[in-house]
């Protein structure tokens, strides 16, 4: 303070205390829902007497809290929030960005399922903001159909193995909307073969199934087994799973742990002792149930009689690699093969295995007339006929060979041996090997199922290798019989024909 009529000044200092609004927590943010995006928007801690006004940048205004704000465009947005208390007379401001989307930010998509090219479509959503799905189209490039609409879609076929892309376009009931791309590996389609090996009588299943594939040139190859530890039932329920589309066989045989396993021959599907009569279980599109075996079995009511020899390797049988000590040479000993025993009438004795050095011997057999064959896949089997009496009841020298084509006894006196016949299934046309020891005239016959002759051939067979070609092409698809005759001989076989 100054006087100008005293020309004096003097000056005095006090300290006041300003009380402003304790305002300094974030402003909070949630999404309430989508298409278009509402948030929610409300400060960390609501103070009890303070007043909140909201100002957002892209028009609107709010007060109280919490509040919300709907946006209907992507894009950078601000909010500002003024905070006052009125008793007070202070005030604050705090001020945010938001950046808007405005997309679904949907969990959805969708899965397939299908065996080979057909497949259906599922679609999910754990999104629970956007709420159910409420619709769905669907684009199938190179799919029939191409388009579908839908929340599930079945029956989407693919016209081969491969990736495809497949797309959704999703609404959910909250108004959001997305689309999901993904790829779609098809791969072929599998199927199974089941059924059930049984036997007559005895208790319980001791044994093993197996599974045998057939190429496109007829081979045959061991692909996969089953064992039965143990079924009260008499029978085996057996099952091969994932198995393409191909021509397969199936057989069963016991354990040596089975009460039963000397009674009953192992035997194909069909019921049947040998592959190549056996039935095949052809799979095209669908799963084989009921592949059912009921053993052969074999009766040999007991005697005097013994019968044994020699099982060894013939021409152009490969066994091993050469150089190496288990590659096989000619008239080396093959071990565990299976020979079976039959009547001259074909009625079933009994079978065995030839033993680590090829020797092989059915004893305790009743006098009478037999044959006996090599059962071996791929093999054909020609039987070596000898005949047991009282005066000769022993017959030791009952030797086969195996060769590269064929199992047959080497004391086998038949003219016509059929060596192989290939492709089996055959699509058009199959070749038959035969060996013939003198040349002679044949009769070659294909008979259907029902017995109809649908094919006569003459056939002129020199002596040594012969070579024919039958030409099936125009023929259904099934099972027919091959007869060739000559002479007094006649040789059968089964050919499948394929589709």
């Amino acid at each position: 303070a100054t006087s100008s009529l005293l020309g004096c000044a003097d000056t005095s200092t006090q300290t006041l205390a300003v009380t402003l609004c304790s305002f300094n927590d974030p402003i909070d943010t949630s999404v309430i829902s989508y298409g278009p995006e509402v948030v929610q928007f409300h400060p960390a801690s609501n103070v009890a007497g303070y007043s909140y006004a909201w100002s957002f940048s892209d028009g609107g205004t709010a007060t109280g809290t919490p509040v919300t704000h709907t946006y209907n465009g992507s894009g950078s947005y601000t909010v500002d929030l003024s905070v006052s208390d009125a008793s007070l007379g202070c005030s604050a401001t705090s001020t945010i960005t938001l950046q808007i989307t405005n997309t679904c930010g949907l969990t959805a998509g969708f899965t397939n399922w299908g065996n080979g090219l057909t497949q259906t479509f599922n679609t999910y959503n754990y999104d629970s903001l956007s709420g159910a799905i409420a619709s769905c189209t669907w684009s199938f490039p190179g799919a029939t159909p191409s388009t579908a609409s839908g929340l599930n879609v079945s029956g989407v076929v693919y016209p081969a193995v491969g990736t495809y892309p497949a797309c959704a376009y999703i609404v959910s009931t909250g108004g959001c909307i997305d689309t999901v791309c993904n790829t779609v590996t098809i791969t072929a389609p599998t199927f199974m073969i089941s059924g059930a090996a049984s036997k007559a009588s005895g208790p319980g299943f001791v044994g093993t199934v197996y599974l045998i594939v057939q190429d496109s040139v007829g081979h045959l190859s061991l692909l996969d087994s089953t064992v039965s530890q143990y079924d009260s039932s008499g029978s085996f329920n057996y099952y091969f799973y994932s198995l393409p589309a191909d021509t397969y066989f199936v057989k069963a045989a016991l354990s040596a742990t089975d009460p039963d396993y000397a009674n009953y021959l192992p035997t194909y599907y069909g019921d049947v002792l040998t592959w190549g009569t056996a039935t095949p279980v052809i799979i095209t599109n669908s799963d084989a149930s009921a592949i059912d075996i009921s053993l052969v079995a074999g009766s040999n009511p007991g005697g005097p009689g013994f019968v044994g020899g020699y099982v060894s390797q013939g021409a152009g049988l490969v066994i091993g690699n050469q150089g190496y000590s288990y590659a096989k040479a000619l008239g080396d000993p093959i071990a565990n093969v299976q020979i079976n025993l039959l009547t001259s009438t074909n009625q079933p004795v009994a079978y065995t295995f030839s033993d680590a050095n090829g020797h092989y011997q059915f004893a305790n057999l009743a006098l009478g007339s037999y044959k006996i064959y090599v059962e071996q896949l791929n093999k054909i089997p020609t039987p070596l006929d000898f005949t047991l009496t009282a005066e000769n009841p022993v017959d030791s020298g009952a030797n086969m060979s195996v060769n590269s084509h064929s199992a047959t006894g080497i004391d086998n006196t038949a003219n016509l041996q059929l060596m192989e016949v290939y492709p089996n299934p055959v699509i058009s046309t199959v070749q038959l090997q035969m060996d013939c020891k003198q040349a002679a005239d044949a009769t070659l016959k294909l008979e259907d199922v029902l017995g109809r002759t649908n094919l006569v051939q003459e056939i002129k067979l020199s002596s040594g290798q012969n070579t024919t070609e039958v030409n099936m092409a125009g023929f259904a698809a099934g099972v027919y019989q091959l007869v060739i005759q000559t002479g007094s001989q006649q040789v059968t076989y089964k050919i499948v024909k394929a589709k």
